[in-house]
């Protein structure tokens, strides 16, 4: 995992310019929101995804070690 403060991940995420921009065309923000928004639920649901097959990769190595268990005792 990248070790990085809220702060500086706001900075790279949000620039300067865009948020300039925006105040200069607030009649925009709007749309500005709906896009963060789309952007947002496709971030939270590719770390869904990343959590889910992290999970999947840890059952599978339980289930591995409990074959390997039960075939080195049977």
């Amino acid at each position: 995992m990248a070790n990085i403060s809220n702060e500086e991940l706001e900075k790279i995420l949000i620039s300067d310019e865009s948020r300039k921009y925006l105040e200069e065309h607030p009649s925009i923000n709007g749309r500005a929101a709906k896009i963060y928004a789309s952007e947002s639920l496709n971030c939270a649901t590719n770390k869904a995804t990343y959590e889910l097959n992290k999970a999947v990769k840890k059952v599978n190595n339980v289930m591995t070690k409990l074959k390997f268990t039960t075939k080195t005792q049977g």
